[in-house]
């Protein structure tokens, strides 16, 4: 009578071989350490430019010659155009630009996808460097050098290698900021992430996976202000996307979103509901203030999503409102140095992004910076 043989483990039948350490050569640990790292940086640049430059002269296919054609029209009229078209500004205001500098022919459009899929691959061994030590920076160079999607769009005139590198920013600034518990790092996660929402609406969907991250690594801060940071950044990424290609702020995101902050409170933290509403009432307030005082500056939707962040961010709001106008009036003051100031005042920009992007402050860090500001009068 014969038996039949026990059934052997999975890994005995992979019958994989040992990993062996890899370590440079001798001379190479013998160089200073930023002479290795940019030796290696540099070869890297030059297959990646190699690589990445075949084809740099071909010709447009149609969603490029939109692009082109979109970034041709004057600074003036390209906001118009892009509202029209649904079309995020940021990557089609650096495309005029360039295209003043260097042109509009294939080889001239297609250099600056290529510019940015380059500077990835330093930004790329950096924030490698700076999470895990020099190996890291190296390997997570060499990824973005050879990425068969970095070298695909970076000859195309194609949003596609900016948002890879705000992208890059914006996961560096996360994992430093939440998992690292590095406070200094969130702001660059939060304008990173800005500026991709501000490139491209699918940034959205980069924003609702950093939110689950975030619920994840924020569950030491208890269910209330999980939750009141998960709901706001929900409401936050439609009311972007909505003000960039429409000019409005539905009621009907505005209005849930309060009746779900409220319930939040009432079920979560009772006694914190008067703070919530008294800093729904202040950021209202305020902003009808100043709706009111310069006619047509902002519309009743941004007076209300002031109060929306109010309700989530109790005194916070304050925070959120000083980033908006603050980052709003960069913007301003970089439109009036292009246009002149005639013609730059006249220019009006979504601010609904700019309260999106404060309310990400306010939440990330708005508490310690209003605990710093308070104690700093003292």
């Amino acid at each position: 009578m014969t038996t039949a043989a026990p059934p052997r483990p999975l890994a005995s039948l992979l019958d994989l071989p040992p990993i062996r350490e890899v370590r440079p050569p001798r001379w190479f640990e013998r160089l200073p350490r930023r002479v290795g790292a940019g030796g290696v940086l540099v070869v890297l640049l030059l297959i990646s430019a190699l690589l990445r430059t075949r084809t740099i002269g071909g010709e447009l296919w149609f969603n490029e010659a939109i692009a082109v054609g979109m970034a041709s029209h004057s600074l003036s009229a390209l906001p118009g155009i892009l509202r029209q078209g649904g079309s995020a500004p940021l990557y089609y205001l650096l495309l005029h630009v360039w295209i003043a500098v260097f042109g509009s022919g294939e080889a001239a459009t297609h250099a600056m996808s290529l510019l940015f899929g380059l500077i990835a691959v330093p930004v790329a061994m950096w924030a490698g460097w700076t999470l895990d030590g020099r190996r890291a920076g190296f390997f997570a160079a060499a990824l973005f050098a050879f990425s068969s999607f970095m070298t695909q769009y970076a000859e195309e005139t194609q949003p596609y290698e900016l948002m890879a590198l705000l992208g890059l920013l914006a996961a560096t600034g996360f994992v430093h900021g939440f998992v690292y518990r590095r406070r200094r790092w969130l702001w660059l996660f939060a304008v990173a992430l800005a500026l991709m929402l501000y490139t491209q609406a699918t940034a959205g969907l980069f924003a609702a996976g950093a939110a689950v991250a975030v619920a994840v690594v924020l569950v030491k801060h208890g269910a209330h202000e999980i939750a009141l940071g998960l709901a706001l950044t929900v409401v936050l990424v439609p009311v972007t996307i909505s003000d960039l290609r429409r000019r409005i702020i539905p009621n009907a995101i505005t209005g849930p979103a309060a009746l779900a902050a409220l319930a939040i409170g009432l079920l979560t933290h009772p006694a914190g509901v008067p703070a919530e509403l008294v800093g729904g009432a202040a950021g209202f307030a305020f902003l009808l203030l100043f709706a009111v005082l310069y006619r047509g500056g902002l519309g009743m939707g941004d007076v209300k999503l002031g109060g929306v962040l109010g309700l989530y961010l109790s005194s916070s709001v304050a925070v959120a409102i000083v980033v908006a106008v603050f980052s709003s009036a960069i913007l301003g003051l970089l439109v009036i140095a292009r246009l002149g100031f005639k013609a730059g005042r006249k220019q009006l920009f979504a601010f609904g992004p700019f309260l999106a992007l404060g309310g990400v402050v306010g939440i990330l860090d708005g508490p310690s910076i209003v605990h710093w500001y308070v104690h700093s009068l003292h």
